[in-house]
């Protein structure tokens, strides 16, 4: 399996796992499970492999807005979360709605633009 194949598969099953965590938190109420917790982890590691993604598919001429898109959603998380993130001691932690919502949509978003993309390179 080529670095492409790897990395639109890859962008298929993470998209799904992040629409399937966001409906999991829609429904908790913003109270992260186990689960949540491991999709994040993965989400965090995507990272490194879609900057990686971006230089190839520069190279290659192949369209650059599904690793692009994802760094740029996975920042801007980083910065929003950052910033309403204060935990005050003894309460547990709540994802906003709004979140939980942008995530869903986001997970259904890039599983589609990789769907296309595989669809666009075979």
């Amino acid at each position: 399996m080529n670095f492409i194949k790897f990395y639109v598969f890859g962008g298929i099953i993470l998209g799904f796992l992040q629409t399937v965590d966001g409906i999991l938190l829609v429904m908790d109420k913003g109270l992260p499970l186990d689960f949540n917790m491991g999709v994040a982890m993965l989400e965090v590691l995507w990272v490194p492999i879609c900057i990686s993604t971006l230089i190839v598919f520069q190279r290659q001429k192949i369209s650059i807005l599904s690793p692009l898109s994802y760094i740029i959603y996975n920042i801007a998380g980083w910065i929003i979360a950052t910033a309403i993130a204060s935990p005050t001691e003894g309460s547990t932690f709540e994802i906003p709605l709004g979140f939980s919502i942008a995530g869903l949509l986001f997970g259904t978003y890039y599983t589609f633009i990789n769907y296309k993309l595989l669809n666009t390179n075979n």
